[in-house]
């Protein structure tokens, strides 16, 4: 019998998996060890309390599955994650369902009309996919069914609407808003861009402001699963975009010394790959809000360039104006001269 509040579904890689192998193969070639996200075992743990069944829900193909059970690529096999649930945490898994197309939207909706189906008491039942990138939430969004929801696993926002329909108290250890108190405590460099973001002028830079804290917020949640268990490129993909939001905001906002548009370019590529920030295709909400910050400064940048431009051409222009009323000052004294004859 299924739960007739609905269900749980999470992705594997990057979502249950800390590691995210696909996108650093690398990684997973030289550090064999995979390890399940704490904070998401701690709501599959709740959910399940509050009554949610939880589904495995992998792009996975099937056939790849003895592959990964018999070489080490920084990942586990479905299985081996399902076993380590049941036997470590206590979750039960409800089934392993699979979207091997991709994307799990039409997925996501035919679990959820399975569970609808079982029983009148089941009508009000909601699917929940809990994944890292950002396509399958929008994938998942785009059924356009009140009664299906996404959340991003590393943002803050998605994360307190999860909360909030399961009911996690706010004094819960892996409650976002905990999480993010305990890494702004525990990392000097985000707890200083915080502070610096808190000297802006809120009534003259609100939405900068308001950008830049979710910024932070999302890279508190991302850093965090990250430093427990020493998954080194998420570390250092944090700290790079940190170090970048501070001399962004240093640089335009308290003009410690000119911003150019080649720094925000060298910023966009160190941060993304691409060194025009326009050009990226965000891979979670945290790229989304960083790739508008980013574009927010280039069209600061941009402005201020132009009104230096503008400024640079009045002052030609009046070095002109002035010059051409020195001339004719000098053809006026020359016309006096000639007793009103003018110069030929």
């Amino acid at each position: 019998m299924s739960s007739k509040l609905g269900f749980i579904a999470i992705d594997i890689d990057g979502t249950t998996l800390v590691e995210k192998i696909d996108k650093n193969p690398l990684y997973g070639w030289r550090n064999t060890e995979s390890n399940i996200r704490s904070s998401l075992k701690e709501y599959m743990k709740w959910a399940q309390e509050k009554g949610y069944d939880i589904i495995i829900l992998t792009a996975r193909p099937e056939i790849v599955e003895p592959a990964l059970k018999n070489i080490k690529l920084g990942t586990l096999p479905t299985m081996d994650i399902l076993q380590r649930l049941v036997h470590e945490e206590n979750i039960t898994i409800k089934q392993i369902a699979r979207a091997p197309a991709g994307l799990k939207g039409a997925k996501m909706q035919e679990l959820l009309t399975q569970y609808q189906n079982e029983s009148k008491e089941h009508e009000n039942a909601i699917g929940i996919l809990f994944d890292d990138q950002l396509k399958q939430v929008h994938d998942v969004k785009k059924q356009n069914n009140p009664q299906l929801l996404a959340f991003d696993i590393n943002s803050k926002v998605d994360l307190e609407q999860f909360a909030d329909i399961v009911e996690l108290p706010g004094t819960h250890a892996c409650h976002p808003y905990a999480i993010t108190l305990k890494v702004l405590t525990e990392h000097s460099d985000l707890f200083n861009l915080k502070a610096s973001i808190n000297k802006l002028d809120p009534n003259q830079h609100f939405e900068v402001m308001n950008l830049l804290n979710h910024v932070v917020d999302d890279l508190c949640i991302r850093i965090d699963e990250a430093r427990l268990h020493d998954y080194k490129p998420e570390i250092k993909w944090v700290e790079t975009t940190v170090r970048h939001m501070h001399s962004l905001i240093d640089k335009i906002y308290f003009d410690t010394q000119e911003l150019t548009c080649k720094d925000l370019k060298s910023a966009s590529k160190e941060i993304f790959g691409h060194a025009n920030p326009d050009k990226v295709k965000p891979n979670s909400r945290c790229d989304k809000l960083v790739q508008s910050m980013l574009l927010k400064a280039m069209e600061d940048v941009q402005a201020n360039e132009l009104q230096g431009a503008r400024s640079r051409f009045e002052n030609i222009k009046q070095k002109l104006m002035g010059i051409k009323k020195e001339n004719q000052d000098i053809e006026l004294k020359v016309e006096e001269n000639l007793g009103g004859i003018k110069p030929s």
